[in-house]
This record gives C-alpha cells, sequence and structure tokens, in this order.
C-alpha cells in the first residue's frame, strides 16, 4: 500500500541561454510515507516526462504500490507497465486523454443517490482546518467495471476498476476556491482510500 508519486520537473537555474544549453527536466518518484525520494530519471532532450517515466518505473519494485501520476503520464503504456510489475494505479485525468475524459466526467457527474445505493459509487468526505483557513475535499468513486463498454470500448486501459471525482473546496477567510479533478485507478471502488 506504499504510495510512490511520480512527478517530473524543471530544475531552476539549470539553463545557460548564452551557451545555448537548455534546463534540466527530472522525473522522480517519491515514496509518501518514507518522505524519500526513491529515484530520478533525466528527461531526454527534445522529449517529455512521457519516455522518463516507464524508465524510472523499470527500476523499482512496484509490488503492492500505489503509483499516482499527473494527468502528463496518464498514458495507456504506462498503466500497462505498472499492472505488470504488481502494482496499482491512480492517474490524473484530464484533456489529454479527450474522450476518456469526457466520458468519465459525464459519469462522475451523474453519480446519483441510486448509483451509491446500489454499491456502483463510493463517497467519502474530509474537512481539514489548518493555518488559518478550511479544507473540503469530496470524493466519488465509480467502480468502473460496469461501465468499461462505455469507458474503455477496446479495453486499452490495463487494470481499469475505478473512475474518481474528487471536488476540493478551500476558503481562506471570505475568499472561496473550489476545483474539480478526474482520476482513473486499478484499485477497487474505495473513496476512503483513494480520497
Amino acid at each position: 500500500g506504499q504510495v510512490l508519486a511520480i512527478d517530473g520537473k524543471m530544475l531552476r537555474r539549470s539553463h545557460d541561454g548564452f551557451l545555448g544549453k537548455k534546463a534540466i527536466h527530472m522525473v522522480s518518484v517519491w515514496a509518501a510515507e518514507n518522505r524519500l525520494v526513491l529515484g530520478q530519471v533525466k528527461v531526454d532532450d527534445k522529449s517529455n516526462e512521457i519516455t522518463a517515466i516507464p524508465k524510472l518505473l523499470r527500476l523499482l519494485d512496484l509490488c503492492g504500490c500505489i503509483v499516482t501520476i499527473d494527468a502528463m503520464g496518464c498514458q495507456r503504456e504506462i498503466a500497462e507497465l505498472i499492472i505488470d510489475k504488481q502494482g496499482d494505479y491512480v492517474l490524473a485525468l484530464k484533456e489529454n486523454q479527450g474522450r476518456l475524459y469526457k466520458r468519465a466526467s459525464l459519469l462522475c457527474t451523474n453519480c446519483s443517490a441510486k448509483a451509491y445505493r446500489r454499491g456502483e459509487c463510493d463517497y467519502a468526505k474530509t474537512v481539514e482546518k489548518n493555518h488559518g483557513r478550511i479544507e473540503i475535499r469530496q470524493c466519488w468513486a465509480i467502480d468502473a467495471r460496469k461501465w468499461l463498454f462505455y469507458l474503455d470500448i477496446k479495453g486499452k486501459w490495463k487494470g481499469l476498476r475505478t473512475v474518481v471525482m474528487i471536488e476540493s473546496e478551500r476558503r481562506l477567510g471570505d475568499r472561496i476556491e473550489k476545483e474539480r479533478r478526474y482520476y482513473i485507478s486499478s484499485l477497487p471502488c474505495d473513496a476512503a482510500q483513494l480520497l
């Protein structure tokens, strides 16, 4: 159940315009519970994180781990690699996965009390007060296996079990910020765990 968060970052001041040297981009894997970077891979010049993430994943033992990646890493090949290495994934969905994003957002938006009672949808909520602000997070998790004919018609997303919608609300004084995000996961439909 160890959460391994994968993310790419550009190293500040690593470029030199005078010499024509571009900034260095790195992809790192962070072991959340241990608060430790387990590995890093430099992104090749004229490439992006999508090619660096599989290199990093191949170096790791993912057995029993939950790998989280932002929308850049939401790729079928990456999901397949994680499953093949006996891990689970939680991948952020954005418009880069056009059809899947649209269908997942529609499915989550239409998740009703009826679907919740049938056991197709799970819900969890957290409220935290820190540093003078209140953060409310709500999670709806939908058992995607019943909706694969709609979400993943050709069965290209290996291990896909759950579609997730998270609504975050941040209150600081009179200011309220709201955000809605979508994810796909190979984990069971457990909103509390996914949140």
